[in-house]
């Protein structure tokens, strides 16, 4: 129980496990102000848990709250971050800090295993720098893995789609979609090192970076799935992935496609006799068929010839939920120009004949 100066105000504070609980009433009919001395849970943010709110951090000195009549708060005391160990490197080099997560087990547990919370609770950090992600960091209230689908090339490479869901203060939840790839310490060179989102630092497997296999470009080593004759669903913790054809035909020969990229991420060095596939991972998912899907196909059908051809979709589903697109299978366009340099190029023309 607190005891602040006044004495129409009354606060306390209930503590279960990890969950901490701020109760501030006012019993009066009149507003009311009041100062409360939370030192003991300095560093820690309140969140409202009815508009799910985020105030001021606590520090040291006493916590100013003003309440209307009969007004109440009801706040969860976020605890602050976790005081990870940053390298010092980052700080010097002025770049964003990559935290540290250490485990006891393998690798993986961070992504399928018993360390997930530990890997949701930094990667608010990381999705708040990405231009697709909505919102900022600072609103996120919680973050959550639905799934891990590991993606193989056959050899050391491993790659997990992880479909992720998002809390946010400010907006609905939403889901994004992470490919995920842990870096052994050997193999990490500056410029993974200046995108990663953690540093991974294993019991059992000693230390990697953690990178978003999309951005870096690494995915594009194990795409070749999509093409392969003996292709099956990737299968996670929770749900599968499938390769869609033209009108939902999950039997869909690929073969003559002689090499796959994504995109975002960089293209692969020769074009290979059957052409290229174009991947194209979507970041924000939802439940339901993705309208660049279901309209760059309905396009394709029409032999309209104005957008890129559209092959196929990859698909995530898990039991009681709704299949949801993750990535649209295009015929690769080779790079022609940019529309600035298409609106650049017509007004030169435009003003060369009007000076004529």
């Amino acid at each position: 129980m607190l005891e602040p100066a006044n004495h129409r105000v009354l606060a306390f504070v209930r503590e279960y496990e990890d969950e901490r609980l701020l109760v501030v009433a006012n019993l009066s009919r009149f507003s009311q102000a009041v100062e409360l001395d939370l030192g003991a849970w300095a560093g820690s943010t309140p969140v409202e848990l009815f508009g799910r709110t985020t105030f001021w951090p606590i520090d040291g000195d006493p916590y100013k709250l003003s309440l209307g009549p009969h007004a109440f708060y009801w706040f969860a005391l976020r605890p602050a971050p976790d005081a990870r160990l940053v390298e010092e490197s980052d700080i010097d080099s002025g770049r964003a800090p990559v935290p540290v997560i250490e485990v006891d087990g393998s690798w993986r547990d961070l992504i399928d295993g018993s360390d997930r919370s530990a890997l949701e609770e930094v990667l608010p950090a990381y999705l708040g720098r990405q231009p697709w992600f909505r919102g900022s960091a600072d609103a996120v209230l919680h973050v959550t893995l639905l799934d891990a689908l590991p993606l193989r090339d056959g050899g050391d490479q491993e790659i997990f789609l992880v479909p992720t869901t998002v809390i946010s203060s400010d907006r609905d939840a939403t889901t994004y979609l992470l490919a995920l790839h842990l870096v052994a310490g050997d193999a990490a060179n500056e410029e993974l090192a200046r995108e990663a989102i953690a540093r991974i630092r294993s019991g059992e497997d000693g230390e990697a970076l953690l990178v978003d296999a999309i951005e870096s470009g690494v995915v594009n080593e194990v795409l070749g799935w999509i093409t392969s004759v003996d292709r099956q669903p990737l299968t996670g913790i929770h749900g599968t992935v499938t390769v869609l054809g033209m009108e939902g035909t999950e039997v869909v020969d690929f073969a003559g496609f002689g090499s796959v990229v994504a995109s975002h991420s960089g293209t692969p060095s020769s074009q290979g006799e059957g052409g290229r596939m174009l991947v194209k991972f979507l970041r924000r998912i939802n439940e339901g068929i993705n309208p660049e899907w279901e309209l760059g196909e309905s396009l394709t059908g029409a032999a309209f010839s104005h957008t890129p051809t559209v092959l196929g979709a990859l698909e995530y589903k898990r039991p009681n939920h709704g299949p949801m697109t993750i990535a649209v299978l295009q015929r690769f366009v080779p790079h022609d120009g940019t529309a600035w340099e298409l609106a650049i190029a017509a007004l030169d023309e435009i003003v060369g004949e009007a000076l004529d």
